[in-house]
């Protein structure tokens, strides 16, 4: 979203372009988070979220690579608790969607919308590495759907 910004980053406003805008993004913990991510640690990734300039939260990805539940976690910088937080809660609603569940506590730094974008950020890229990486069940579950082959005498 941002070409010249080291590692993810993501500028997010509201639709009628007022308010304030708020920019997620790796910056310094792009090396941290590719170690985290190689050796498959539970938290694997770490996000800042700017708020025109200033930094109001921190969002931590949980729930590693190989690993089934995702998680995201938001909280203030120089604080261990929450104010809001997302995860994977079913990988086949309706039979081959994912839900997600986000909260949001009220004196939240952030506007409800933050939260919720940076989740959908996430949900598309656990969606993309869902459709890769099919079950061998799933693969013999397509094979028995496709009509039975005609043969030529």
């Amino acid at each position: 979203d941002r070409p010249l910004a080291l590692g993810g980053s993501h500028k997010i406003m509201r639709c009628d372009g007022t308010g304030s805008v708020y920019v997620v993004t790796e910056g310094s913990h792009y090396f941290m988070n590719l170690i985290r991510e190689l050796f498959g640690m539970y938290s694997s990734r770490v996000y800042n979220i700017w708020e025109d300039g200033t930094l109001v939260a921190i969002s931590s990805k949980l729930g590693g690579s190989g690993q089934s539940q995702k998680q995201m976690i938001f909280r203030t910088p120089g604080s261990d608790v929450p104010f809001a937080s997302s995860f994977l809660k079913d990988r086949h609603y309706h039979g081959h969607f994912d839900e997600w569940f986000v909260q949001v506590n009220e004196g939240s730094p952030l506007p409800n919308f933050v939260p919720n974008s940076v989740t959908v950020l996430m949900a598309f890229a656990t969606a993309a590495m869902k459709n890769q990486t099919a079950a061998p069940g799933q693969m013999l579950e397509l094979l028995e759907e496709l009509p039975p082959a005609q043969h030529r005498e």
